[in-house]
């Protein structure tokens, strides 16, 4: 019995030791897979800071230029304003220096005149008929210079404002052909920009997948080889424990035979002491023989050989008066819960006294 229970105690610890590994086990593939979803989580969050650092900067470049364009157009616009006030205020003052001297020009010759009726007096009427014929020649005149200086100052100044509209124009075409290939430009830039992002997203995709499968079937072997290392060992702990378990119930049994011979091998010493006692040298009676062969017809068989019934649930049952197989068949589930009470839970009685039918 001693070398029986230090193999028991050794197949404990050995049992034990290897439970505890695979639980250590366990511990370091739950943190690697930790640290694996650590990793995934930090290189997921790295991409999107740099994916919005390098669209935050296109924004601003982008914002840049078009806020400089905007500035450069607003500066030549206001080029071409000033310019244009410019040349107009300088026309006015030519026309208003030109209408001042004309108006000098005409009050020096109303002075002169004046002053030729104030000398010329006996001479008014001749002089007044040659004057008036010279100052209607030389006002005709006047009003055609006049008319052809005024047309020509207008006619110079539509051509230069149509020269000013057309450069203003070929400005604006040329300053429109530029933003559209600025447009062109930027939706090429952008167009490339998403192609480069969608290929280093399909990459990483595909980088990514393989890694997660190359992990699943790393995972997937190391499962199965743990799985069979473990129904390896579980089986040859099975082997083990069942050869074990059928030495360890051929010796109780072998032991309570033992015992039961012994119990009536002492009672037929004590009923022989009391016949020799009594003086008397008949043999033991057939009467008296009945209720050791009952005894021994009654022994108490060994119910741990049901499966689900361990040594504690046979000691409640003993407890309840039943010790033998017939006595469990013969049972009913409520019967049995109720005499094993707590230890109740997660029997099936049913299945005991199906096993406990077919063993009597």
């Amino acid at each position: 019995m001693g070398s029986l229970t230090d193999d028991m105690t050794r197949l404990r610890d050995d049992i034990g030791a290897l439970r505890q590994s695979r639980f250590a086990f366990l511990g370091q593939l739950q943190q690697d897979a930790a640290a694996l979803q650590n990793d995934v989580e930090a290189m997921r969050s790295r991409f999107c800071d740099q994916h919005g650092a390098m669209a935050r900067g296109m924004n601003d470049n982008l914002g840049a230029f078009v806020s400089d364009l905007r500035t450069d157009v607003s500066r030549m616009t206001q080029t071409v304003r000033n310019d244009r006030f410019e040349m107009a205020q300088t026309l006015r003052a030519e026309l208003d220096g030109f209408a001042s001297d004309i108006r000098e020009y005409v009050n020096a010759m109303a002075d002169e005149v004046f002053d030729l009726q104030e000398g010329f007096r006996d001479e008014r009427a001749a002089m007044a008929r040659r004057l008036t014929d010279e100052l209607q020649t030389f006002s005709s005149g006047l009003s055609v210079d006049v008319t052809r200086m005024v047309e020509g100052f207008f006619n110079h100044r539509a051509e230069t404002a149509e020269k000013t509209e057309a450069d203003l124009r070929t400005f604006m075409n040329g300053l429109k052909k530029d933003v559209c290939e600025l447009s062109r430009e930027a939706g090429n830039i952008r167009t490339g920009f998403r192609t480069d992002h969608a290929e280093m997203a399909r990459l990483m995709k595909d980088n990514l997948g393989s890694f997660v499968s190359a992990l699943k079937e790393s995972v997937v072997q190391l499962e199965s080889s743990f799985r069979d290392d473990r129904l390896g060992m579980a089986r040859g702990s099975r082997i083990d424990r069942k050869t074990f378990l059928s030495e360890v119930k051929k010796s109780v049994s072998d032991l309570r035979h033992r015992v039961w011979d012994l119990r009536v091998t002492f009672a037929t010493d004590i009923e022989n002491a009391h016949r020799a006692w009594a003086r008397t040298s008949a043999p033991p009676r057939k009467k008296e023989e009945a209720p050791v062969e009952k005894a021994r017809e009654g022994a108490p068989d060994d119910l741990a050989q049901i499966s689900g019934i361990g040594p504690g649930r046979q000691s409640r049952l003993n407890a309840a008066g039943i010790f033998t197989l017939q006595q469990l068949a013969a049972s009913t589930p409520a019967a049995l819960e109720e005499a094993l009470g707590k230890m109740a839970k997660a029997t099936d009685a049913e299945k005991w006294i199906e096993q406990a039918k077919a063993l009597v």
